[in-house]
């Protein structure tokens, strides 16, 4: 059903791991079809992450290497390679981790209709979350359909546009939906996935 899209360059080992660990550890694991790891011209290769994962977690990841390119190009590898048979693309990135709620809520929104999820999330050593800090979501202007799952009422291109509160690494749509939709790689530093979000 859900294929995991993880770009990687990163310049010390052990981040991945971690990264794919919280994949494995998902109480809806049995939702991940495919994880596709892009190593992006990484000084540490991502092939040296994968030798020591649960049989179960290796046997789902498909690794690509190719030549720096930037995160937008390795995100734009994996979604040309997602199999036609699968639903929904989420994104994750190497330095970050998922709870173990986190596909269990999405889940929880697809059942519902949603064709895009999106989370509240923290940033390392900040115990506030996204939401809050933007104060740009009080949850009470939403629509509960579950335990602290809810029905966006509002904007969603305002809230992008002026707070951003979509962390990449929650996001998870519809591919087949917007199977040809790509990040713009000409913004290698910043936006790009600002310009996703839009297009959606």
């Amino acid at each position: 059903m859900i294929t995991v899209v993880i770009p990687y360059y990163q310049k010390e080992g052990g981040v991945l791991k971690r990264a794919l660990l919280s994949v494995y550890n998902q109480n809806r694991f049995d939702l991940v079809k495919e994880i596709i790891v892009v190593d992006d011209g990484s000084p540490a290769p991502a092939a040296n992450e994968l030798a020591t994962l649960p049989v179960e977690l290796e046997r789902k990841i498909r690794l690509i290497e190719q030549t720096n390119g930037g995160v937008s190009a390795a995100r734009n590898s994996a979604l040309d390679n997602v199999d036609e048979s699968c639903e929904y693309v989420a994104f994750l990135d190497s330095d970050d981790e998922w709870n173990q709620y986190h596909l269990e809520s999405f889940y929880i929104a697809y059942k519902n209709g949603s064709d895009f999820y999106l989370s509240n999330h923290t940033q390392l050593g900040v115990s506030i979350g996204a939401f809050e800090r933007a104060s740009a979501i009080k949850y009470d202007d939403h629509i509960e359909i579950d335990n602290n799952v809810y029905i966006y009422q509002g904007n969603m291109m305002e809230q992008v546009v002026a707070a951003n509160v979509v962390g990449t690494s929650t996001a998870i749509y519809s591919f087949r939906k917007y199977s040809s939709l790509r990040f713009r790689e000409k913004y290698k530093r910043a936006g790009e996935d600002y310009l996703f979000w839009l297009d959606i």
